[in-house]
C-alpha cells in the first residue's frame, strides 16, 4: 500500500516538499526516474506495462501522484479500464495554464474510465496551488491550502496509523529544513530513513483486511512495505522511494531510490538516482 507525505509553502524558502513510497509486484516491469525520451520535459520513473508513472514532475514546475484506493469506499476494478499512471503524466504533459483544480475538474468528468484511485497535482508558478481528487464514493475535489498531508490508499489524511505516524516524522524532518536545523542533504536522508521505518503498527482498527491472513496485513501497515507474498500474485513490496525538494527560486531537486531488479531478498540492492533542475 502506497504512502505519500506533502508540505505545501512549509517557509519561505522552500514551496513543496514531498517523499512517497511506491509499493508494487516485482514483477511488474518498470523504468527508473528519467527524463522521458518521448516527452522529455517530465522526470519520473515508469510503469512500462500502462506507460504512465505513480508519482513524477516537470521542468515548467508541476508535480503530480497517485494510489490505488483500497478500503470502505473503493470502488470495483473497472473491466478494460485506463491505465491510473496515465492521470499523473497526462497533467504533467498539460497546458502550463490548466490549474491543478481545472485538470482534476476534467479527469472526473471522465472517472468512470478508470477503477479507483486518488491524485494530487501541483504547480509551483506563478504560484504554488495544489488540489486533491478522488472517484471513490463520493467522487469529490478540492484545493490543498499550505499545510502537509498524508495519502496511503484511502482518502486525504485518513487516519491510518502508518499515514498517522509517518506524517509526524515527516514533519519534524521539514521543520527542521525551513529552520536551517538541517540542509538539503540531511533533510533527504532524514526523509529516505522515514521511508525505511518498517515500524509494526498492527493491529490497525481504520485498515480494511481486504482478505488478507494476518501476517500479510501486518507487512502492509508499515510505512516501509518488506517483500510479502500475496496469495497467487507472487512478491510485493516496497519498491521505490521518491524525495521532492523545491525551493522558493524555483530548484527542484528529485531523488529516488530504487529497488534493483531481479529481486534478491537475501541481499537487497538499491539504486539512487538524484536530478536538480530550475523550473521555467
Amino acid at each position: 500500500m502506497c504512502v505519500f507525505f506533502l508540505a505545501l509553502q512549509p517557509s519561505s524558502r522552500y514551496v513543496l516538499v514531498a517523499a512517497n513510497n511506491r509499493d508494487e509486484f516485482f514483477a511488474r516491469e518498470t523504468t527508473q526516474a528519467a527524463f522521458w525520451d518521448d516527452a522529455p520535459f517530465i522526470l519520473a520513473g515508469r510503469d512500462v506495462e500502462g506507460g504512465g508513472t505513480w508519482i513524477g514532475v516537470s521542468t515548467d514546475g508541476k508535480l503530480a501522484t497517485l494510489t490505488n484506493i483500497r478500503g470502505p469506499y473503493q470502488q470495483p476494478k473497472r473491466s478494460g479500464a485506463k491505465s491510473r499512471g496515465t492521470l499523473v503524466s497526462e497533467f504533467l504533459k498539460s497546458d502550463c495554464n490548466q490549474t491543478p483544480q481545472d485538470y482534476c475538474q476534467s479527469v472526473l468528468s471522465n472517472a468512470h474510465l478508470y477503477s479507483g484511485f486518488n491524485l494530487i497535482t501541483a504547480r509551483i508558478k506563478p504560484e504554488v496551488e495544489a488540489t486533491y481528487c478522488t472517484n471513490g464514493d463520493p467522487v469529490t475535489s478540492h484545493s490543498l491550502s499550505p499545510g502537509v498531508y498524508g495519502l496511503s490508499n484511502e482518502r486525504l489524511d485518513s487516519p491510518w496509523k502508518k499515514v498517522t505516524r509517518g506524517k509526524s516524522r515527516f514533519s519534524e524532518c521539514v521543520s527542521h529544513l525551513q529552520t536551517g536545523a538541517v540542509d538539503e542533504d540531511e533533510c533527504e536522508r532524514q526523509l529516505l530513513d522515514l521511508l525505511c521505518d518498517q515500524t509494526c503498527l498492527h493491529p490497525d482498527e481504520n485498515v480494511p483486511t481486504l482478505g488478507f491472513p494476518e501476517p500479510v496485513l501486518r507487512d502492509l501497515n508499515s510505512v516501509f512495505v518488506p517483500p510479502t507474498s500475496l496469495v497467487d500474485s507472487g512478491l510485493y513490496g516496497t519498491r521505490t522511494h521518491t524525495v521532492v525538494m523545491v525551493s522558493a527560486s524555483g530548484e527542484v531537486r528529485y531523488t529516488e531510490r530504487t529497488r534493483a531488479m531481479p529481486v534478491d531478498l537475501a541481499q537487497p540492492r538499491w539504486e539512487t538516482k538524484r536530478f536538480t533542475f530550475h523550473a521555467t
